[in-house]
């Protein structure tokens, strides 16, 4: 029996009932992925077509096992970047910014195209010395 990519499961103190169980990613795809947001400035997320919407974030949805997204009536978000992209903005990049920090274990900018410390080799460093501390699970 050998190692199977990990699935990451994510909660928000923030967003009580929201619950995303998402794969990890590839040394490959988490390169693309980082320099298409690295790419992104300020301005340019708020001024995506949907077409740049779909290409940043389909990376994500497609490793999403199940999330608990619900409409208002109760019906459970179907698991597809259509669904996503109908979804309330601020709630999709907060998603998906805690995918691609846990995903890399490398501290995400919260803004496109900006660091989150003075040298972001020395983040990368910092976050991958520590051990991780939410829960994963080989699902």
């Amino acid at each position: 029996m050998g190692y199977k990519r990990k699935v990451l499961h994510f909660t928000f103190e923030d967003t009580p009932g929201l619950e995303v169980y998402a794969r990890s990613l590839s040394v490959r795809k988490a390169l693309e992925v980082t320099r298409k947001f690295g790419e992104l400035g300020e301005a340019d997320v708020q001024n995506m077509t949907e077409e740049q919407a779909a290409d940043l974030f389909a990376p994500f949805v497609s490793r999403v096992v199940s999330w608990s997204l619900e409409e208002e009536d109760g019906t459970p978000v179907p698991v597809t970047i259509d669904a996503f992209l109908d979804w309330d903005m601020d709630e999709a990049y907060k998603i998906f910014l805690a995918w691609m920090a846990k995903a890399t274990n490398i501290a995400v900018p919260t803004e496109p195209g900006g660091t989150t410390a003075a040298d972001p080799l020395e983040a990368a460093a910092g976050q991958m010395s520590q051990p991780a501390t939410d829960s994963i699970s080989g699902m």
